[in-house]
């Protein structure tokens, strides 16, 4: 490394100190870290276990050796004020999970590389008030500073923003710079002509005719406008140099988002002892805080706290006391009223996580087990390597004078097909269409099933008009030797209906039996309605299917939209309504449990026995059906002469 590259990370190292002091952060916590890097500026190899002592092992958060290290001794009264629960305002005194993020700071800056941080975390640790108070304390000592601060709403942007401002309203007076400007989202110096903004992260919004030095990006998993696009856009904006700093910190969402993502590129590259010096094969540093490294989560306890097995294998795995096992326990027993222990222990663990991959798993109230949601990933999942497009041809030749025509498409087409159709064997269609309306209508959706092993063999999803995906079904159900259709008719999917059954002929198709007005009589309604209680069933019925029979979905659109089925708090209705979390999709998921549902009283599939697999998590017994299960009419309609399959060149 050139002199001159030295003297940069030198001169950074010393501006990072005057803001390190501001925080309350005494230099002599780092004094170790300072004789090793006199000889070590610019080493790749710096970093490793001789040389980087409280750099956890992995990611494995505060360990024991780095608790003695972040004495109390060496974090003192911060200059900034902040503003705790109850109102009260208090002095920042650093705490130790923070001061370990800090020092993760000062270790990648002596390297001589931009500093790029990924913090996945329990709630309320204070990375937040840290992060916005370590920019404040930078923008007063250092020129020309230009940081953002992104969060997933509006609220949030300024709840950050608002740290930054209370930091600076009760700073000494003497070290208050003359302010330029001062408004909701900014607060610019006039001497140095340092700034910080705030902003909610949309796309468009960041990175467009500007360039920022610093930058904090909050609660990724839950962006919600194109999160991919919005961070490569910002990320550009950001020079690849020794000074500039960025952090990523957020609580899990699942694993669908781009948090899950990013942690796992960048987990896997700092597995890599060569990955963690100055030359890196992912440029973010992954740091994980457990709820256990926050000293204030913890409640007294007497003789009479008896722990449960759980709690005593949690013990075991985790090293925590009994009075963390006590608050952990309370926290728990608030939700349990309103969502179940299964859900409330699944929300404090989406929260409060105990490792990275239990932050993870836990995605808030999902509805289908993640243990069996684990094995079929494991078991099925497939990504298929090409795709397809289905459309009908007018060819005399064909019953109903249509030909189906099934055409690859690389990795464009809509159509996911894992496995052929195979002569003599009958095949279910289920589908969920939709209105195809407004800036980003929702996908329709449909499954191909063989209902000999309950198998998903194709499965589609794309936003169609429903006139146009019934041609689509129609030409798929044909190509799989004239399908048994379920269509789920509520609102578009009437025209679905119609389009099939009317303007093509496809007559082997479900008729809903309901009710007739006077009690006595009863009416044949083509398609199935899923409304009130029946889309109730029809989830309990897929839960059962899934961890008892453990039915075979290869598709990994299917999947991961089961992941993402939550149970949502309603508060015009005071319930909880099955859907898909904010800005994922459940039509594959509602196609599905909805075909499940019909095919189980059709052909009795309830009453094999349940698939084994050798998991010790599979439920014995059989399935049942639901209580109030709706009546169905099982009187197949006539045949015409059965298609073979064509593939066409």
């Amino acid at each position: 490394m050139e002199a001159g590259q030295l003297d940069d990370i030198r001169r950074e190292l010393g501006v990072l100190n005057q803001a390190f002091r501001l925080l309350g952060c005494k230099w002599d916590h780092l004094k170790q870290r300072v004789v090793l890097l006199e000889d070590n500026l610019g080493n790749p190899d710096y970093p490793d276990d001789r040389l980087n002592p409280m750099s956890p092992a992995y990611v494995g958060g505060i360990d024991d050796a780095s608790r003695a290290f972040h004495r109390k001794e060496y974090a003192g009264r911060s200059v900034f004020t902040i503003k705790i629960k109850g109102g009260r305002f208090i002095k920042l005194r650093p705490n130790p999970a923070q001061l370990h993020m800090l020092t993760a700071v000062f270790e990648d800056m002596a390297l001589g590389i931009p500093v790029f941080i990924a913090i996945l975390k329990a709630r309320q640790i204070g990375f937040s008030t840290i992060i916005a108070l370590l920019f404040l304390g930078l923008a007063l000592v250092k020129d020309a500073l230009n940081v953002i601060i992104a969060a997933h709403i509006n609220d949030s942007a300024s709840s950050l923003f608002g740290i930054i401002k209370t930091g600076y309203m009760f700073m000494p007076e003497v070290l208050k710079p003359i302010k330029e400007k001062d408004n909701v989202q900014e607060l610019k110096f006039a001497q140095n002509q340092s700034q910080l903004k705030s902003f909610k992260a949309k796309e468009g919004s960041m990175g467009v005719s500007t360039s920022y030095t610093h930058a904090h990006f909050s609660e990724l998993a839950l962006w919600q406008e194109n999160p991919p696009e919005t961070l490569a856009t910002a990320l550009d904006a950001i020079p690849k140099m020794v000074g500039v700093i960025v952090f990523v910190e957020s609580t899990s969402r699942g694993k669908n988002n781009i948090l899950y993502d990013m942690w796992k590129r960048a987990t896997a590259a700092w597995e890599e002892v060569e990955n963690r010096g100055a030359i890196r094969a992912d440029p973010w540093r992954p740091l994980f805080y457990s709820w256990m490294d926050d000293a204030d989560y913890r409640l007294p306890v007497t003789e009479a706290f008896k722990l449960t097995q759980e709690e005593i294998d949690f013990q075991k795995e985790y090293r925590c006391t009994r009075e963390q096992l006590a608050w952990r326990r309370a926290k728990i027993n608030e939700k349990v009223s309103t969502l179940g222990y299964p859900a409330a222990l699944a929300h404090f663990n989406r929260e409060n996580p105990s490792d990275p991959d239990t932050a993870f798993k836990a995605a808030g109230s999902i509805v289908f087990d993640l243990e069996a949601i684990d094995w079929l990933n494991e078991t099925f999942r497939q990504v298929p390597q090409i795709t397809y497009d289905a459309f009908l041809s007018r060819d005399a030749n064909y019953p109903n004078g249509y030909k189906p025509m099934i055409l690859p498409n690389g990795l464009n087409g809509a159509l996911r097909i894992y496995q052929q159709p195979q002569e003599g064997v009958d095949y279910d269609l289920w589908c969920d269409p939709t209105r195809n309306e407004g800036v980003n209508p929702n996908d329709a959706a449909f499954h191909i099933i063989d209902t000999r092993t309950i198998k998903q063999v194709a499965a589609f999803s794309l936003p169609i008009d429903p006139a146009d995906l019934g041609r689509i079904c129609a030409a798929v159900g044909w190509y799989y030797n004239y399908a048994f259709a379920v269509i789920e008719n509520n609102n578009a999917g009437i025209t679905t209906c119609r389009v099939m059954y009317k303007e093509l002929g496809y007559t082997n198709m479900h008729h809903h039996v309901a009710p007739g007005k006077t009690g006595y009589q009863t009416s044949r309604v083509l398609g199935f309605s899923m409304k009130g209680d029946v889309r109730s069933d029809c989830i309990e019925n897929f839960k059962r299917y899934i961890c008892e029979y453990r039915v075979e979905i290869p598709d990994y659109l299917t999947l991961d939209e089961m992941e993402s089925f939550r149970a949502v708090y309603d508060k015009k209705r005071g319930k909880f309504k099955e859907q898909a979390e904010t800005g994922k999709q459940d039509n594959l998921v509602t196609s599905y449990m909805m075909g499940l549902y019909v095919g189980n009283q059709r052909y009795s599939w309830h009453l094999k026995e349940a698939k084994r697999k050798q998991d010790p998590r599979v439920i014995k017994g059989v399935l049942e059906l639901p209580d109030g299960a709706l009546t169905i009419d099982l009187v197949r309609e006539p045949e015409p002469p059965r298609l073979e399959g064509l593939l066409s060149d």
